[in-house]
């Protein structure tokens, strides 16, 4: 059966962190991800699991229709969900160190771990199913500095049995080799302007030319720019966009690999993205 399901049904709890509460349970599928896609080898997901479906394997009987619930994309926690999904599997898609045959798992316990390792770059992640804090032996590959992909943030190793104290259902993902930090971490509803801030942006998906329709924009300069699923820019908006009105701006798109990238748009409110589907 799907992992929300079973969260939010036979979850445990301890004091105020409950994984039955639908919030932590999606916390807990991003947990679980970054455990189920960092081990190299083919995967299957559920439908919809990549946004937390919670209906059972046997609502209207085990090979009968389920609902599609598209709206789920309308709730920022889900669509965040998505979005860690699709950057574990763009890592293991484009990174060798996630396909390599050198891996150790630890995970028979609450306290998970997963090392990986080729010559040009190691991995270790790190995981606390635990309903409380724990602390955790992260057993690095070497000293130095090591970077955690979802903060950014760099930690410097002197000890690599040093422990590191993990709040329940918390997950680290660090690499001996700098990634960009995925741009929509960190992006949550009050983020997200609402004070009559709108932004349409068409066609999707676009190949040479994209249109941005902003409107009533008296929350501070707007600047706009595409990011992939790594969080690296690969296109600027050079123009400051004006701070009231309407406007109708365009950005060229040619030469963008095809793919899926996000428009990110910041203001001096806050910042969101839009999924954006580039085609040749």
């Amino acid at each position: 059966e799907r992992l929300m399901f079973k969260n939010i049904t036979y979850g445990n709890s301890s004091g105020d962190y409950d994984i039955k509460d639908t919030i932590t349970a999606l916390q807990r599928e991003a947990l679980a991800a970054n455990f189920f896609f960092t081990i190299p080898g083919p995967k299957m997901i559920w439908q919809f699991g990549e946004r937390g479906y919670d209906y059972s394997i046997e609502y209207n009987g085990r090979v009968g229709e389920k609902p599609p619930r598209w709206d789920y994309m309308d709730n920022w926690r889900r669509k965040r969900l998505y979005y860690i999904y699709a950057s574990l599997i763009d890592l293991k898609k484009s990174l060798d160190v996630f396909k390599t045959e050198d891996f150790e798992l630890d995970v028979r316990w609450a306290l998970k771990k997963i090392k990986l390792t080729t010559p040009e770059m190691s991995a270790v992640v790190l995981g606390n199913f635990h309903v409380s804090e724990a602390e955790i032996d992260p057993d690095f590959y070497f000293t130095g500095t090591w970077y955690e992909y979802w903060s950014g943030d760099s930690i410097e190793v002197t000890d690599v049995n040093e422990p590191i104290l993990l709040q329940a259902g918390e997950y680290r993902l660090y690499t001996d080799k700098k990634l960009t930090t995925p741009g929509y971490v960190g992006v949550s509803e009050s983020m997200i302007p609402d004070d009559g801030f709108k932004l349409e942006i068409y066609p999707n998906p676009a190949s040479s030319e994209l249109n941005l329709v902003i409107e009533k924009m008296d929350n501070g300069i707007t600047k706009a720019m595409i990011i992939d699923m790594t969080g690296k820019k690969v296109k600027d908006f050079n123009r400051l966009i004006p701070t009231n009105g309407t406007g109708h701006y365009q950005m060229n798109v040619e030469g963008i690999r095809p793919g899926l990238y996000f428009l990110k748009v910041e203001t001096e409110n806050g910042s969101f993205v839009r999924k954006l589907m580039i085609k040749s």
